[in-house]
């Protein structure tokens, strides 16, 4: 349906701006869960009649273009949008995303012709990774095992703070998981799995104004994480993929600019009455993007998934 396309993706919008600390971001997603659980009507509109109208009147609407779309909207949907985001009350908008190293192995033996449920999103693994002898002809440091750590860390905390979905926000998904990986961003070396996660989670304390309750899946995913030589692929992969998107961004200068409103309806804009939707999520205002440090950290990445191809075992 058009009006919960549109309010779906205000709602996300809404979820990926509010800092990791904030009550209103736990009830969000307490309510996210209990959809994913149960499933649910969509009630935002009162009959068939004004669901149709709302979509003749969203016909030929850009749904990525949130003032747009809002403008399309009557004073009762807007309300019922402003209701929805002040009571937390988004279990009929957005699914919640299940990491997908949270998956559970398959059995040995399964029961024939039995339903396999739906399997998890895995990010797609990077290709023609060079053999590590080929780029390192010096015997490895213990430390990269603990820095390569370190990345993947950060990048569970972006997966998790983006919903699952970091490439709708690539670049800030990237600033993100750029702050939190002083591994990728200052080359720092750890001597420990342990120091390189909690550098993690004191950057996202820090940086993106978490709380330990929201820190501390941090060391719980690291570890399903590095119990898997496959899952550790497939993290550093999607963060490589994190990366190529915001350097894809910066390249075609994606970026949506919302001009101050100077009308005298500005007061009705989504931009002026939801301004967590068009503000960055990633609060170091001083931490600029660059090519550079893109293409910096993504042979950090590769360099670690080469080393995890000769190397690294895991233990399943």
């Amino acid at each position: 349906m058009c009006s919960e396309d549109f309010f779906k993706q205000c709602i996300q919008e809404e979820l990926d701006s509010t800092p990791a600390d904030s009550q209103m971001r736990k009830q969000m997603m307490e309510a996210l869960q209990k959809m994913h659980d149960e499933g649910v009507e969509d009630e935002l509109l009162d009959s068939d009649d004004e669901e149709e109208d709302l979509a003749t009147r969203l016909e030929n609407i850009d749904l990525d273009n949130a003032e747009a779309v809002w403008a399309q909207l009557t004073d009762a949907e807007r309300a019922e949008f402003e209701s929805l985001v002040s009571n937390g009350d988004v279990e009929k908008i957005l699914p919640v995303w299940t990491p997908w190293w949270t998956a559970r192995e398959k059995p040995l033996v399964e029961e024939v012709n039995k339903p396999s449920g739906d399997e998890p999103d895995y990010p797609d693994l990077i290709q023609n990774i060079p053999l590590f002898y080929v780029i390192c002809t010096v015997k490895p440091s213990p430390c990269i095992e603990f820095n390569m750590a370190n990345a993947v860390a950060a990048f569970t905390f972006t997966s998790r703070h983006y919903n699952g979905e970091p490439q709708n926000n690539a670049t800030e998904a990237a600033t993100c998981l750029m702050q939190l990986s002083d591994s990728l961003n200052h080359n720092s070396n750890f001597t420990s799995t342990e120091l390189a996660v909690q550098a993690v989670s004191l950057h996202a304390v820090n940086i993106m104004k978490s709380s330990p309750e929201d820190t501390s899946l941090i060391a719980s995913d690291v570890n399903d994480i590095l119990n898997s030589k496959q899952f550790v692929l497939y993290a550093l992969s999607g963060a490589t993929h994190i990366l190529s998107g915001a350097k894809t961004e910066l390249k075609s200068n994606k970026k949506q600019i919302v001009k101050p409103a100077t009308d005298k309806n500005s007061k009705q804009l989504f931009s002026v009455r939801f301004p967590q939707s068009t503000a960055s999520s990633v609060s170091n205002t001083e931490f600029v993007l660059t090519k550079s440090s893109l293409n910096g950290a993504s042979k950090k990445l590769e360099f670690y998934m080469s080393w995890v191809n000769a190397y690294y075992v895991g233990n399943r």
